[in-house]
């Protein structure tokens, strides 16, 4: 199973690393996409977790086995850059 969650900046640290501890606790991967930042965290249970920047490409292999996503597609490329 997966889950997408968009962060909240409103949302507190502590009840979102909360619930990313049940989801992994339950086997979820879980995508934390940080749009101002432009990157996405990925959580694996059992694994180390990864951030990709809009550089990266995001994929699903277990569950979406040729799910790729670009993320220069959902993060606008930043003004002066």
């Amino acid at each position: 199973m997966e889950v997408l969650r968009h962060l909240n900046v409103s949302e507190e640290s502590r009840i979102l690393r909360l619930k990313l501890n049940n989801y992994l606790a339950a086997s979820v991967i879980m995508w934390i996409v940080d749009p101002e930042e432009q990157i996405v965290e990925v959580h694996t249970p059992g694994a180390a977790a990864k951030e990709l920047n809009r550089h990266g490409t995001l994929t699903a292999e277990t569950i979406l086995p040729r799910f790729e996503l670009p993320l220069k597609q959902i993060f606008p490329e930043k003004e002066g850059k």
